[in-house]
């Protein structure tokens, strides 16, 4: 974590340099507004990644190692104030951990549309939903504000503004141990 914040920190004060007081060409960005934005692996300063190894002594069987990974990455974060060149103040959660709920959050929060609560309301079980995702909303992370220099963005949008199907993926493999 400390050498990609580094990195972070080394590629944006040279984007500084290299970049001085030119006009940004981000002027679509709205300060106070919500964005979904994507950097690329190695420039990522908003992901951890948690990685355990259960080796089998919970199970009753003889069972292998199996391996947990868990990516902790922003990707919502809400834009304060433009500054010059491709410098913006973002705003995010002060801990990588609290990823989840910040993101959820914000996209709660931008579900919270006239058209969606229309569409919710016309729902059996809508009225349930539309009051989950205001309890999502009102939520409290502490946040933190950071310049970030989102010349290394690769993708910057607003957030969905229906929900977009959650896709997970597991790999496991489990070979019981033979009974004799």
């Amino acid at each position: 974590m400390v050498f990609r914040t580094c990195t972070f920190i080394v590629l944006a004060f040279s984007a500084v340099l290299a970049d001085g007081e030119s006009p940004s060409s981000l002027g679509f960005l709205k300060p106070g507004s919500t964005y979904v934005i994507t950097f690329a692996g190695s420039m990522n300063a908003f992901t951890e990644t948690q990685t355990s190894v259960n080796l089998g002594a919970i199970l009753k069987d003889e069972a292998p190692p199996v391996q947990t990974t868990i990516v902790h990455q922003i990707d919502h974060f809400v834009v304060k104030e433009l500054g010059s060149a491709n410098w913006v103040l973002l705003e995010h959660p002060s801990d990588l951990y609290d990823a989840s709920k910040w993101n959820g959050k914000l996209a709660a929060e931008s579900l919270l549309n006239a058209d969606y609560i229309s569409e919710l309301e016309k729902k059996e079980d809508g009225p349930q939903q539309i009051k989950w995702l205001k309890t999502q909303v009102a939520r409290e992370i502490p946040s933190v504000q950071t310049w970030v220099n989102l010349s290394h963005a690769l993708a910057i949008s607003p957030p969905a503004k229906k929900p977009i199907p959650l896709k997970v993926r597991v790999n496991a493999t489990y070979n019981p141990p033979n009974k004799k």
